[in-house]
């Protein structure tokens, strides 16, 4: 499976210095979060519309109105929603541990520490869940997926699988017109806007999600002759690299080795990318085990 999981948070860093840049995203990326960079205002708006982040945490230089005038004005003209919480780090004005919401979601903050920082965003990241619980087991589940190193693997994918599907179905429900169980309380025609678009920001990343998982799972048990002859030479299968695919079956031209029936190529062949994705798994380093 691919490093890059649909369902990860993705947190919208902005930070005009380029090595705090880098280390606010080594620490986030160390909790798990998948991190978008920008420099500047310009950048961060072009950023989020490409990738709607789901926490934007800005750091420039100016006065802190300034600042936060560029917070606000990136999510406003990224259209992304004020659903979507801002982080404000401030350096002037507050004393160090403060915290303050100036409204619409905007959180200005001068941490004394990084683990308060990683708090507060963990606790406006978990607000900003639709099915807390759902949410919770999709990512255990895509953890253990993206950690396997046994022969659970596939039982794994088709796990992942089940609670995709199960969390796609409760996100269509809850765009239903007669369902309003989540929907805001208030008759603003943008708060109701706002939560319809976060919805279906929903519905497409676990859509990608689940067509990559499905993409995995075929590849590892759905192997054609010909696949099979491609795997054995791209692994130097018993030492050969010309393996070729015949009418009666699979064979090394340059080898001794019996013909193969085309079926017990495919066997084999399935097993030796599954051994191959474990392999890719187990030299993959997963952020949160930076931590």
């Amino acid at each position: 499976m691919t490093s890059e999981n649909s369902l990860v948070q993705t947190i919208l860093v902005v930070e005009d210095v380029h090595e705090t840049r880098d280390g606010i995203e080594k620490l986030l990326m160390a909790d798990g979060y998948r991190i978008a960079l920008a420099r500047d205002e310009r950048d961060a708006i072009e950023r989020a519309q490409r990738t709607r982040p789901d926490l934007i945490l800005v750091s420039l230089a100016g006065l802190p109105r300034e600042v936060v005038f560029s917070a606000r004005s990136i999510r406003q003209r990224a259209e992304v929603g004020e659903r979507v919480p801002v982080v404000v780090l401030c350096s002037e004005g507050m004393a160090e541990g403060d915290e303050v919401e100036i409204g619409d979601d905007v959180h200005v903050t001068r941490p004394d520490n990084f683990n308060q920082l990683r708090s507060l965003i963990a606790r406006l990241l978990n607000k900003t869940m639709l099915f807390p619980q759902l949410e919770a087991r999709l990512q255990s589940a895509s953890h253990a997926l993206n950690r396997a190193t046994n022969e659970d693997i596939i039982e794994l994918c088709k796990q992942y699988l089940a609670l995709l599907g199960e969390y796609r179905t409760s996100l269509y429900e809850l765009a239903s017109p007669g369902d309003r169980r989540r929907t805001p309380t208030s008759s603003s025609t943008d708060a109701l806007a706002d939560a319809r678009k976060t919805i279906r920001a929903a519905i497409e990343k676990t859509t990608r999600e689940r067509n990559r998982t499905e993409m995995l799972l075929r590849s590892l048990t759905t192997v054609s002759g010909y696949e099979a002859v491609e795997i054995f030479n791209r692994q130097h299968y018993e030492g050969c690299s010309d393996w070729e695919l015949r009418a009666s079956g699979v064979k090394s031209t340059s080898s001794a080795h019996d013909l193969m029936t085309i079926q017990e190529a495919v066997d084999i062949a399935s097993l030796l990318r599954r051994d191959e994705q474990i392999a890719k798994n187990s030299a993959r380093p997963f952020a949160g085990d930076q931590a």
